[in-house]
């Protein structure tokens, strides 16, 4: 689960970690690719009172793949969050 995943990372002392995403795949279809953008935003968004460390650079993964209007919408949802990279993913 992304809470276990998450803490691993630290507990290993990763500088870089990333959420677990679940990326867009481009034969996915508009609703999958939605379900997909949402739970990314939402597991981004725990992320940020679950993190333990302040020298470790989360990565916020931007998906939608080819539906614009979702990469769109997970630009804009992401680059509210406090985190220190900003990955374009599927």
């Amino acid at each position: 689960d992304a809470n276990s995943i998450e803490k691993f990372q630290e507990s290993i002392g990763a500088d870089f970690s990333v959420i677990l995403d679940i990326p867009v795949q481009l034969e996915d279809h508009y609703d999958i690719a939605k379900e997909k953008v949402l739970t990314t935003i939402q597991r981004a968004k725990s992320n940020i009172s679950r993190r333990s460390r302040s020298d470790c650079y989360w990565f916020g993964p931007i998906h939608g793949g080819k539906h614009l209007d979702l990469l769109k919408e997970s630009s804009l949802e992401m680059s509210k969050l406090d985190f220190g990279v900003y990955a374009i993913g599927g």
